[in-house]
């Protein structure tokens, strides 16, 4: 019988960060960090991925992507989440970003928490599309 090939890596399916989902997890990068704090949260509460998922009102399958580090976790994800851990978004933003971005996530959040759902929509999608720009902006400085 002839030897078996060895398993392949798995590779994250990369996609544009328009999709939502990362170009991989790359160590050290903020989906990462978030995704370490999201299980360390998680698990210093005491819940499975499950348990979260449920209280979020999440897909157990998004909680483990973004823990993964793999997901770009939307605003609305977010909230639910710290939602579910018994966290305000300050207090989430402020662990997920860490110090040096604390006082400015603070005022995004204070202002995006003012919106209505409609109007918070359409900010996210303002956001993103901007982040978009910034991307092509660096590929085209890069050349």
């Amino acid at each position: 019988m002839p030897p078996r090939a060895p398993p392949r890596p798995y590779v994250a399916n990369p996609r544009s960060p328009e999709s939502g989902v990362a170009d991989g997890a790359r160590p050290g990068s903020r989906l990462v960090r978030f995704g370490a704090l999201l299980r360390t949260r998680r698990v210093a509460a005491s819940l499975t991925q499950a348990d979260l998922a449920e209280r979020a009102q999440l897909d157990v399958s998004y909680i483990s992507q973004l823990e993964r580090g793999l997901r770009d976790p939307s605003l609305s994800s977010m909230e639910s989440l710290a939602g579910a851990l018994g966290l305000s978004m300050s207090q989430f933003f402020d662990e997920a970003m860490g110090d040096a971005a604390s006082a400015q996530a603070r005022v995004i959040a204070q202002e995006l928490s003012s919106l209505d759902d409609d109007a918070l929509r359409d900010a996210v999608e303002v956001l993103r599309r901007f982040r978009a720009a910034v991307e092509r902006a660096k590929v085209s400085r890069a050349r």
